[in-house]
């Protein structure tokens, strides 16, 4: 999972932070109003983002989260960094993921 992850990445880049989340209704997250749709979870990510006020340099999904965070970054990545997708599906047209990814700036594929 995404726990073990981030433990490592932590240790491998000392000087980063982390904010792991639970999605709506996954985890300790629960009686949020539906619909719970990925534009409403990425809606949900960007409002934390603007309550706790940082700037990421990343979001990193794995699972559904990664389809979170693709829809993330299509709705509002344009000043996004960088986006990690980890063991995610986000949309089976892979022309919609790329197109969503070069949204952010600078866009870089590895």
């Amino acid at each position: 999972n995404l726990f073990g992850f981030a433990r490592r990445f932590v240790k491998t880049f000392p000087t980063y932070s982390v904010m792991l989340v639970d999605i709506r209704n996954h985890g300790a997250s629960q009686g949020f109003s539906a619909p719970h749709s990925l534009e409403n979870c990425a809606k949900d990510l960007k409002e934390l983002i603007q309550t706790t006020k940082i700037s990421p340099r990343s979001i990193i999904g794995h699972s559904y989260g990664g389809a979170v965070a693709w829809m993330f970054a299509r709705l509002y990545g344009e000043n996004l960094p960088s986006v990690w997708l980890l063991d995610t599906l986000a949309d089976p047209q892979i022309e919609n993921i790329l197109f969503a990814l070069e949204q952010c700036s600078p866009c870089h594929f590895c």
